[in-house]
């Protein structure tokens, strides 16, 4: 990733030093990626796309907030309470009941 951003500032598609790098570089992704999908029926995932989400995953990023952890636990099913078992008999006489 640094020596793709080093390209782009010799390039000259960066040109301001003073912003964060690394963002600049995920933006550019961003609309490289959007730009080649733009318009057609079936957008293929494209390579920027696939290095804009290497990019996002490495951990450690200026943009990552400063409680962020990077452990995935993963979620409990949920369980159903139990439900008690009434007859068959005692729903409908408890159901006549109610009506009257």
């Amino acid at each position: 990733m640094r020596k793709e951003i080093n390209k782009l500032y010799r390039e000259e598609i960066f040109k301001d030093r003073s912003v964060d790098p690394v963002a600049m570089y995920q933006r550019h992704l961003a609309g490289i990626a959007i730009q080649k999908v733009r318009g057609k029926r079936r957008p293929k995932i494209t390579r920027e796309a696939s290095k804009l989400a290497r990019s996002l995953s490495v951990p450690g990023s200026a943009s990552d907030p400063p409680d962020f952890r990077y452990e995935c636990k993963t979620p409990k099913a949920p369980t159903q309470p139990p439900v008690k078992s009434r007859g068959r008999r005692a729903f409908f006489t408890q159901s006549r009941s109610s009506q009257k």
